[in-house]
């Protein structure tokens, strides 16, 4: 997490009070989004004395919808389509359909969120590499929490995602990525206040590859404490436990169990009227490239500072270092690595939900004593939404 998140509830009233056009309950709202207008010194995350430039672009457009279903349920979604362009490299410009739905029902003692989600386009496909490739994403998510005594609720999700690359713009074998992912969570939430609640949840993530020579498939069984204080001045989330790590049985990788520490916390703080601070970190285990180890540890730690500059303009900054590291012995494959990245940015609210935004990014990965992996990516871009 790297922003405070919008209540539920706020967010519906927003769609619903900004939609442009109405038939009777249903709210229909066109949007469209341009994107990455820019330069990037490194499009494929290469290292500095093979990185490649080109100038980028990408636009999505569509229909967004929202609608009641009786008292304190919702359904919303849409349906639209995205272009990713490359002056250069022709093999990366990506025409893609995109959709959303869900389901949402906020009752006093029962709160329940389900949806399907389809994403076409250029993403940073693995931290390991900087490398923004075509990426189709389906996930289907569901999330139930129901109030069994006064304060103390039993929570309960799940969620699939099917991740896919394209093979023919794949400089770097990056499909070995391709894969099948599931998480499925339960545990007990007791809320001191409306603003202040704790708890603890058992989660397990399977990991299944789609076309992976070492046949790397893993399992993690994370247990977690979480606790969260949300105020108009003051915003916390935490999160954290530890998370057990090992291969399936049908799994070539050597046998192995590894335990280790994860967590996730972000903190805003309104320093005034116009000033917010953010400060995050987060330790998460993701897979790897790595043709030794099927995982890798990622950890990451950052602040940044946001300044209104009157009623239009926003004005941020961020910067954060971490590394990411195998935790099973490797005596080859990819090195652990140092990771920095720094980001500026202003963005101008031109009309209602209407931005327009300019930005420009840093990234730096270092792999010590093997320069094999370093690397090196700047970027700049234009952003705007209708």
């Amino acid at each position: 997490m790297r922003e405070r998140p919008v209540p539920v509830e706020d967010e519906l009233k927003q769609q619903l009070d900004e939609a442009r056009w109405g038939l009777g309950p249903l709210r229909i709202d066109p949007y469209f989004k341009l994107g990455n207008v820019g330069y990037n010194n490194n499009i494929f995350g290469e290292t500095t004395s093979n990185a490649t430039s080109d100038l980028t672009a990408s636009v999505s457009g569509g229909l967004g919808f929202i609608t009641p279903l009786g008292t304190r349920a919702y359904i919303r979604g849409g349906a639209g389509a995205s272009y990713d362009w490359y002056l250069e490299q022709t093999g990366l410009r990506r025409l893609a359909p995109t959709g959303n739905l869900e389901i949402l029902a906020l009752w006093n003692r029962v709160r329940f969120q389900a949806g399907a989600n389809l994403s076409q386009s250029n993403v940073i496909t693995t931290s390991e590499v900087a490398a923004a490739l075509p990426e189709e994403k389906r996930e289907l998510r569901g999330t139930v929490s129901v109030e069994v005594f006064r304060r103390l609720s039993l929570v309960a999700g799940y969620r699939q995602t099917q991740i896919r690359l394209d093979a023919a713009s794949d400089p770097g074998n990056y499909t070995n990525l391709d894969r099948d992912e599931s998480v499925l969570r339960g545990g007990l939430e007791y809320a001191f206040r409306s603003y202040l609640h704790i708890g603890v949840a058992a989660e397990k993530a399977e990991t299944r590859f789609e076309d992976y020579s070492n046949n790397a498939d893993f399992d993690a069984t994370n247990y977690l404490v979480t606790a969260g204080y949300d105020q108009k001045k003051f915003f916390l989330q935490l999160e954290g436990g530890t998370s057990e790590v090992e291969p399936v049985e049908s799994s070539t990788q050597a046998a192995y169990s590894e335990r280790t520490p994860i967590w996730g916390a972000f903190l805003s703080y309104f320093a005034g009227a116009r000033t917010e601070l953010r400060l995050f970190t987060s330790r998460r285990v993701q897979p790897s490239l790595s043709a030794i180890a099927d995982f890798l540890v990622e950890s990451r730690t950052g602040a940044g500072v946001g300044f209104r500059l009157g009623t239009r303009t926003t004005l941020s900054l961020q910067g954060e270092f971490g590394t990411n590291t195998y935790p099973v012995t490797q005596s080859t494959g990819r090195p652990d690595q140092d990771v920095a990245k720094a980001s500026t940015g202003v963005s101008f609210k031109v009309w209602r939900s209407a931005r327009i935004g300019f930005t420009l990014a840093w990234e730096d990965y270092s792999s010590g004593d093997d320069p094999r992996f370093d690397r090196r990516v700047f970027s700049g871009s234009i952003n705007a939404s209708f």
